[in-house]
């Protein structure tokens, strides 16, 4: 259950990052468009909507990535999950520490695709929100 929300998050990230980026290319040539007209003293206009969009989206993924990459005193961290699964191992119960142990896994395959997309919303971010 865990890792099918985390693949659809990551998914879903990557989905908001492309659509910003598509949404940039077809915005730039009407921007470039302005011919010299005046604009206002204050920029707030000239920000694009989906600025608030994208900050949204990069927050709650470094605090994915905060989260996973955390110590082993980090409840839902990659450490504190291997960790689980060492305690369960030592009471006996390999179920447990098998559970444990994909689900450290899992986490440690989304987590490099996080970071990509974290990396691209940062682009964005850097180049038309700021």
């Amino acid at each position: 259950m865990i890792g099918k929300k985390a693949t659809i998050g990551v998914l879903a990230g990557g989905l908001v990052a492309a659509a910003a980026a598509a949404t940039i290319a077809f915005a730039a040539p009407a921007a470039a468009q302005t011919s010299g007209r005046a604009v206002a003293a204050d920029q707030a206009a000239d920000r694009p909507a989906y600025c608030d969009r994208v900050e949204k989206a990069l927050d709650r993924r470094q605090r994915a990535i905060a989260r996973l990459e955390g110590d082993a005193s980090t409840r839902g961290s990659i450490a504190w999950l291997n960790d689980k699964a060492a305690a369960a191992g030592a009471a006996g119960n390999s179920e447990l520490a098998t559970l444990y142990t994909d689900r450290s896994a899992l986490r440690g395959q989304v987590l490099g695709p996080l970071k990509t997309i974290v990396a691209d919303l940062t682009a964005v971010q850097q180049a038309h929100c700021s």
